[in-house]
């Protein structure tokens, strides 16, 4: 379980750098990352949607590829995505 999760996490971090987010952690059920328009740029919004289409894919194929380490029954529950507005600092 814990390579499932470390090969995941990478994974996930890879998506979110590569669309020019901040990967800021694996929360145990989820990421958490940020897409700041200084940082994104202006379309940072489109970055961040396409970046969770691509982390919805690639833990799809990563579970599907590691189904052997789980004993479940599937259930198409779906994934989401969740924003916040904000000041950070």
């Amino acid at each position: 379980f814990s390579q499932f999760i470390t090969e995941l996490s990478f994974k996930l971090s890879q998506i979110i750098i590569a669309n020019y987010g901040i990967f800021d952690k694996f929360t145990g059920d989820g990421i958490m990352a940020f897409f700041p328009k200084f940082y994104s740029g202006n379309e940072a919004i489109i970055r961040a949607l396409k970046a969770a289409r691509e982390c919805h894919s690639i833990f799809k194929d990563h579970y599907n590829k590691s189904r052997e380490c789980f004993n479940v029954f599937i259930k198409d529950v779906g994934l989401g995505i969740g924003i916040d507005y904000g000041n950070v600092t």
